[in-house]
């Protein structure tokens, strides 16, 4: 399921292959946020003001701040395994129904993974599954392609998983310039860490995952708006 506006998520294995439970808990978002505090002072994103890459041209010119962050009570499990994938996409700002609220941040925290991989055994998966997204981005995709690079993708999956031991082959989030960008930004899920990245024009992806499991909990850094 991909948020496709105005509330409504519609299926799309094109964009996004995984499994997913929805759990709403605002005693688990709160002690996650509490955990979390410390270091969104350090990074000075407890507060956001003027920093129009983050919230838009018009927020920063009408002097909009953002204040006294709270994690969204919508925690979403996830679950990549077996070729599972997300392609490059932005993270929407989601605003409450009575507009007092806004997502800037998504805050995703790793449950599974060991942190930085093998790139000379990972580069020839990275490369099928580079070729399949060029060709499912393309305006006039050539299927019979398609299927021949998305079965040499599986068996590829199905040989990383017979060969070697459970730990995750794949997974990383990336972050690019654009949909053919190369020499992405990686980073490789770590059991135990937690990524913060703004959702406003920054594209990303999650990695096919070849080996293992990747499991994550995927919430929202949500601000309280205050007008000058």
């Amino acid at each position: 399921m991909i948020n496709a506006g105005g509330g409504k998520q519609v299926m799309s294995i094109d964009s996004r292959k995984s499994g997913r439970i929805i759990l709403d808990s605002e005693e688990i978002a709160q002690r996650l946020r509490d955990r979390l505090l410390p270091f969104l002072r350090e990074f000075g994103i407890d507060r956001v003001e003027n920093q129009p890459l983050v919230t838009g041209l018009g927020p920063a010119r009408r002097g909009d701040v953002y204040y006294q962050p709270r994690l969204n009570e919508r925690l979403r499990f996830l679950r990549y395994e077996g070729g599972d994938y997300f392609r490059p996409h932005w993270d929407g700002c989601y605003v409450t129904p009575d507009q007092s609220e806004k997502s800037l941040f998504t805050v995703q925290l790793y449950l599974s993974g060991d942190g930085e991989q093998n790139m000379e055994e990972l580069q020839p998966y990275l490369e099928l599954a580079e070729k399949e997204s060029q060709l499912v981005l393309g305006f006039n995709p050539d299927e019979e392609k398609l299927r021949e690079i998305i079965a040499q993708k599986e068996q590829a999956s199905r040989e990383a998983a017979n060969g070697g031991p459970e730990t995750l082959l794949g997974g990383a989030t990336s972050f690019m310039d654009g949909y053919n960008a190369k020499n992405p930004v990686r980073v490789f899920p770590k059991i135990g860490s937690i990524l913060i990245f703004q959702q406003r024009n920054l594209m990303h992806s999650g990695d096919d995952v070849f080996r293992g499991g990747k499991y994550t909990v995927r919430s929202d850094l949500m601000y309280s708006m205050l007008k000058k």
